[in-house]
């Protein structure tokens, strides 16, 4: 058989979604540099509903040194949006391997001109604010306690 053999008959079209929200399923997520020589996640996503479709590519850039205090906020609001949307607090840490395999992110996506064709791309995160609100909440002493601020221990309220 020669290099280009396959039989493809049976290979389905490719396509993209029409802008909208959908649910994601998060494929690959590695730390990386990326050219700017800033470190970023690289996440691949699947549109989970619907398995005929291009996968769409994430990165979340993290701020440099030298960067001015607006860049340094922009990207933080990034990593902060990405922490929401996968269910963590916004000063959670994890590693960027344990978004790997989850199927409940929800974004909205549209379609951009990429060197290969059309592609989706995520536009924003959508994040429920009762998702915000627990992850909050999770901060949260538990009811009829407070928390000592200079040492955070909890102590029954008086």
């Amino acid at each position: 058989m020669g290099l280009l053999g396959y039989a493809t008959s049976q290979i389905p079209d490719m396509a993209n979604v029409q802008k909208g929200e959908y649910r994601l399923a998060c494929a690959e997520a590695e730390d990386k540099v990326a050219q700017t020589g800033r470190d970023m996640v690289a996440m691949k996503f699947n549109i989970a509903d619907y398995p005929s479709t291009f996968p769409v590519y994430h990165n979340v850039s993290l701020p440099k040194e030298g960067d001015p205090q607006k860049t340094i906020d922009a990207l933080l609001g990034n990593v902060k949006q990405l922490k929401l949307a996968f269910g963590y607090g916004p000063d959670d840490d994890f590693d960027s391997g344990d978004l790997i395999g989850r199927d409940d992110i929800w974004a909205v996506l549209d379609e951009r001109e990429t060197k290969n064709g059309p592609r989706n791309e995520i536009l924003y995160f959508i994040i429920s604010q009762a998702d915000v609100a627990k992850t909050e909440s999770a901060d949260l002493p538990p009811e009829g306690e407070e928390t000592n601020p200079a040492t955070e221990e909890q102590t029954p309220k008086t």
